[in-house]
C-alpha cells in the first residue's frame, strides 16, 4: 500500500522533485568549490609564508592583481602587452612572501577561469600560461623584464626570472 502511495506521489510531483533535486545538486557543487578554494588559498598563503619567513601583506586584493595581469598580458585592445600595468601590479608587492604568493595565486587563478578563457590563454601564450614567471618571460622583452626585476629588487624581493 505504501509503495503505491509513494509511486503515485512521485508520478504526480515528478517535475517538482526533479527541480528540487537539481537545486540541491547545484548547492552541493557550489559549497564544494567554495570550500576547496578557501582551503587552497589558506594552504598557499601558509606555504609562501613558511618558505620565506615573512608574512603576506594584509589588504592586498589578489584576485584584482591577477585580473589586472591577465588584462595586461592581453594588452590594450589585444594589440600587445600593457607593460605599465605589469609594472604597477609588481609595484604593489611589499616582500618576498607577497611575490611567492602571487605566483601561487596565479596558477590557482588560471585554473579557476572558465574553459574558454583557459583555451584562449593557452592558444595565445604557447608557454605554460599557468606559470606567472613563464608568462612574464613570454610577454615581456629583455629590457622590460629587467625593469620588472628592478621593481622587485627595490622592495627586497628576489625575482626568479
Amino acid at each position: 500500500m505504501k509503495t503505491k502511495q509513494i509511486a503515485d506521489f512521485v508520478k504526480k510531483n515528478k517535475k517538482s522533485l526533479l527541480i528540487a533535486l537539481g537545486v540541491v545538486v547545484v548547492l552541493v557543487v557550489v559549497w564544494v568549490i567554495v570550500r576547496r578554494k578557501k582551503g587552497i588559498d589558506t594552504k598557499e598563503k601558509d606555504l609562501a609564508e613558511q618558505n620565506t619567513g615573512q608574512s603576506i601583506t594584509a589588504g592586498i586584493n589578489w584576485r584584482d592583481l591577477a585580473d589586472r595581469l591577465r588584462a595586461a598580458f592581453s594588452g590594450p585592445n589585444a594589440s600587445g602587452t600593457d607593460e605599465v600595468e605589469v609594472y604597477a601590479v609588481l609595484g604593489t608587492l611589499r616582500n618576498q612572501a607577497d611575490w611567492e604568493y602571487l605566483k601561487r595565486y596565479w596558477a590557482t587563478y588560471c585554473d579557476s577561469l572558465p574553459w574558454w578563457k583557459r583555451l584562449n590563454d593557452n592558444l595565445m601564450n604557447t608557454s605554460n600560461y599557468k606559470s606567472l614567471v613563464a608568462s612574464l618571460i613570454y610577454e615581456l622583452s629583455t629590457t622590460e623584464l629587467q625593469h620588472c626585476r628592478e621593481i622587485l629588487l627595490s622592495k627586497g624581493i628576489t625575482p626568479d626570472f
